[in-house]
């Protein structure tokens, strides 16, 4: 959004839903990974402490479910179409 209101193109706005995309795909693999080792079930933390919304999570975790292949397939489309990259 930030891109887009000082006026980049649409290639920068892109790259930079990229990069934001891929850090929440990141961090989707290491929430999944810490529920899935028990990192996270400790009776005295919660998403909350870390500054993480459950709907966050949720959303990571479904962006990082996304096989990287199919994911990487999707990115290049958007850079040669010229296409939004991502709207929210």
């Amino acid at each position: 959004m930030y891109a887009q209101a000082v006026g980049l193109g649409l290639q920068a706005q892109n790259e930079m839903a990229d990069i934001k995309i891929r850090a929440e795909r990141k961090a989707g693999e290491l929430l999944e990974q810490a529920l899935h080792t028990n990192e996270l079930h400790d009776a005295t933390t919660s998403l909350t402490d870390f500054g993480i919304e459950k709907t966050q999570s949720h959303r990571w975790q479904m962006e990082a479910s996304i096989p990287d292949l199919e994911y990487n397939a999707y990115a290049q489309t958007c850079q040669e179409e010229g296409a939004v990259y991502l709207r929210r």
